[in-house]
């Protein structure tokens, strides 16, 4: 339908994907996410939801690219920001405490695009690859302690036990 209402917009393609990587549907939503950055090459959340995509068909090098452009483009894009920040994490790019740490410094709490632990967790990982066990643990020893929290209180959101799981 979204195509019906508005299409001319990058937006409905972006709404499709949202549905259609949800159900695994790779080989067309790739089809359909070409033809939409045939149509709109600079498209931001385009961009990144192709990057998207192509961390889901093991094409993490092209998705870091792909990222990673958009963000020079428009390095204040809050979006970019947060998608950057956790691919250099899944993908243990040398730099990417550069773009974790900030996010754990506005809002350690605060949760990206695709996955479920915070930056917090995130940047606890990153110090434990690097062998700072000590820091990593109190991070998530923060972190484990807040979705703790937020579950007793009653809160429902799913990424609350999949961050306990992550720790």
């Amino acid at each position: 339908r979204a195509f019906l209402l508005a299409p001319n917009s990058p937006d409905a393609y972006y709404h499709l994907e949202t549905a259609l990587v949800r159900i695994g549907l790779d080989s067309t939503n790739e089809r359909i996410f070409q033809s939409a950055l045939d149509r709109f090459p600079n498209d931001s959340r385009l961009q990144l939801t192709f990057a998207r995509l192509d961390i889901l068909r093991r094409r993490d090098s092209a998705a870091v690219v792909r990222a990673r452009r958009v963000l020079e483009r428009s390095p204040k894009n809050q979006e970019a920001q947060y998608f950057v920040a956790e691919l250099a994490t899944i993908t243990d790019a040398p730099d990417a405490a550069t773009f974790i740490e900030p996010l754990v410094k506005d809002a350690p709490e605060g949760r990206g695009d695709f996955l479920a632990e915070s930056y917090r967790t995130q940047l606890g990982r990153l110090l434990a690859k690097r062998g700072e066990r000590a820091k990593a643990d109190s991070l998530w020893a923060a972190s484990a302690a807040l979705a703790s929290q937020q579950l007793a209180a009653g809160n429902e959101n799913p990424a609350l036990p999949l961050e306990l799981a992550a720790i």
